[in-house]
């Protein structure tokens, strides 16, 4: 049966120690234990250890220190039991273990995820532009059971939604100065739908936002007029205006409002 030799404590963690047995060779290195482990089981020199009770010790060490990774991994940031159950995983912790250390977190309350997902929600209103279905999205990536989603979501109400969704579409529509009403239109959609924002919540701001948005197709087609009209120059004339008015047809461009820029660039090209 080995004997303790000798316990030392580690030179780079004072609440560490080396534990080292009387080998056939002599004073042999063991294992490491925790000072709180070290303590449990009343470890000390020239006490005689079984395998069977070293085997505990050290599935108990191996917990003790999953548990703590664990806690390292919490005190950055709050985390979903997922992210916390994939990082030990990660880490080749044994899934027995990890079952252990969650539910102890839990119990300690240092692991709960309808806190994580309100905490989650709050951030993500403050700090991002994502709309409320996006971050239902997170969350289920995250793991979090559907019903806390829902619960949480409530927090993300419909006139913070609204606002949010009016800030980020008054932005997009000045980097499309030139896009015509209708291109615009859809382009917002799409850009707010993949953002995460609801569609109804979608419809009420390009319903309002166009109310103050006026000649904006007479201001836009000059732009993209000009650019297929020079794109496609080499055409003879009638060729030349079919293919712009594809193009602005294409680009949202309603027909009176070809018509008015093809009579313009006729016009011109008389003077």
């Amino acid at each position: 049966m080995p004997v303790i030799a000798r316990i030392a404590v580690q030179k780079r963690n004072q609440h560490r120690f080396n534990v080292y047995i009387n080998g056939p060779q002599g004073e042999e290195y063991a294992f490491s234990i925790s000072e709180d482990q070290l303590v449990k089981h009343a470890l000390k020199k020239g006490q005689e250890i079984d395998h069977e009770r070293l085997a505990s010790i050290l599935y108990e060490e191996d917990v003790e220190k999953s548990y703590h990774q664990a806690l390292n991994y919490l005190s950055y940031r709050m985390r979903s039991v997922l992210e916390v159950r994939q990082y030990l995983s990660e880490k080749e912790v044994p899934e027995d273990i990890i079952d252990k250390i969650i539910k102890r977190l839990q119990t300690n309350n240092y692991l709960n995820d309808k806190e994580f997902a309100e905490a989650f929600v709050k951030t993500k209103i403050k700090t991002s532009d994502h709309g409320p279905n996006s971050i239902k999205r997170s969350l289920a990536e995250k793991g979090i059971r559907s019903e806390i989603i829902e619960d949480s979501s409530l927090l993300y109400d419909e006139d913070t939604a609204y606002q949010n969704a009016m800030r980020l579409a008054k932005k997009y529509a000045e980097k499309k100065k030139h896009a015509s009403k209708k291109e615009l239109q859809q382009l917002i959609h799409v850009y707010l739908s993949r953002k995460g924002y609801k569609i109804a919540t979608i419809h009420q701001v390009v319903t309002e936002l166009f109310t103050t948005i006026v000649d904006r197709d007479n201001e836009a087609i000059t732009v993209q007029g000009d650019k297929a009209w020079r794109k496609y120059g080499a055409l003879q004339s009638k060729e030349q205006e079919i293919k712009v008015k594809q193009f602005l047809f294409r680009k949202g461009f309603s027909f009176e409002v070809i018509e008015e820029y093809i009579r313009n660039k006729r016009d011109s090209a008389k003077d």
